[in-house]
């Protein structure tokens, strides 16, 4: 709230509510506390209260808000519309005491259309519930008066995908660590010649993986940070980093950890394996043996998980575009060669 009272203008039908911008916009610097602001070149209002602009990513959207007194004094079918429990054409907003149950009140809401209209209830059987503010955006779609998903299946899907795209790098930096066994070899002969044991080299791999890892983080974060003013213009958005927030923070350690281990932990048991006294005398040194068996087992990995991020992409839209596609192509045997296809394509 900047000036004015939105609780005596909401009650004035000839008052209105100004966002800071709007305010701005039609008055330039002068105050508009008082003046009068014509709406739809109908009717004239007078400026009551002036708000702070809406966050961007608020659920709510508006310039300006006007009494619902006024539409009551204006529509005769509105003020019809208070006392008909049949007309949804009104979204109602319901503020809860804070010491208030919500289950209690919301078994209450349950009954109030079998109470006021029961002659449409024996038909319809429906029931009035309580929608909680904080899952609008990620639950709000319905079936049958229950909760069916929303955005949140969006975050579901994505989060699929950034999985199993971590998943083939991971299997990619093992295969890369152990390619390059034999340059660290002699390292690992000398040191274990020196005393060290299996577990002061696991130790040390491990924490080589999670550096390289927290590099790769870094860098990731920076890249996103760049991105993110471009990305918004484009998607008309607010997205940002939560650099303040301790749970971000806490998840970012709690990914570069997992990643670290998952992604360190064979090319650390792997090379620590290798005996000093091959190593030194010029053979390969390692106990473990990379078999065809091995290698194929990486590669259906990589291949299962590809496919997977693949479709998970592709989503129900795209099988059914690649259905519909498929389905001329039984048609393809009945042209002549050298023949081509006139007009629309059917059902893509």
């Amino acid at each position: 709230m900047l000036s004015g009272d939105v609780n005596k203008t909401l009650h004035d039908p000839y008052s209105i509510v100004l966002t800071e911008s709007t305010g701005k916009a039609l008055f330039g610097s002068e105050n508009p506390m008082g003046k009068k602001v014509r709406v739809d070149n109908q009717q004239d209002f007078v400026v009551g209260a002036v708000i702070r602009d809406l966050p961007r990513n608020s659920s709510f959207s508006f310039n300006y808000v006007l009494p619902f007194a006024f539409d009551i004094a204006a529509n005769d079918w509105v003020k019809r519309a208070q006392t008909n429990w049949g007309n949804y054409s009104f979204q109602t907003f319901v503020a809860l005491e804070p010491a208030a149950n919500v289950a209690e009140v919301d078994a209450r809401m349950s009954a109030v259309l079998k109470k006021y209209n029961p002659s449409a209830w024996k038909s319809s059987r429906e029931e009035l519930f309580l929608h909680p503010m904080s899952d609008w955006h990620l639950y709000s779609d319905f079936k049958n008066g229950k909760e069916d998903g929303g955005f949140i299946d969006y975050v579901r899907l994505f989060s699929i995908i950034g999985v199993l795209v971590l998943l083939i790098a991971c299997v990619n930096f093992m295969n890369l660590s152990t390619a390059r066994s034999e340059k660290r070899a002699r390292e690992v002969g000398v040191r274990k010649v020196m005393g060290s044991l299996r577990r002061d080299l696991i130790v040390q791999f491990l924490v080589e993986s999670t550096v390289i890892t927290l590099v790769a983080a870094v860098i990731a974060l920076g890249l996103v940070e760049a991105a993110l003013p471009f990305f918004n213009t484009l998607t008309n958005s607010a997205v940002s980093i939560p650099w303040a927030s301790g749970l971000f923070w806490a998840i970012m350690v709690g990914y570069v950890l997992g990643t670290a281990l998952l992604a360190g932990a064979r090319p650390a048991f792997f090379l620590s394996s290798f005996r000093p006294v091959k190593v030194l005398k010029g053979g390969h040194g390692y106990r473990w043996s990379r078999t065809k068996p091995e290698r194929g087992t990486k590669l259906w990995l990589k291949f299962s998980v590809g496919r997977g991020a693949s479709s998970a992409e592709e989503g129900p839209g795209g099988t059914a575009v690649h259905v519909q596609c498929g389905a001329d192509h039984q048609h393809a045997a009945d042209l002549p060669p050298g023949a081509v296809r006139e007009g629309p394509a059917e059902g893509v």
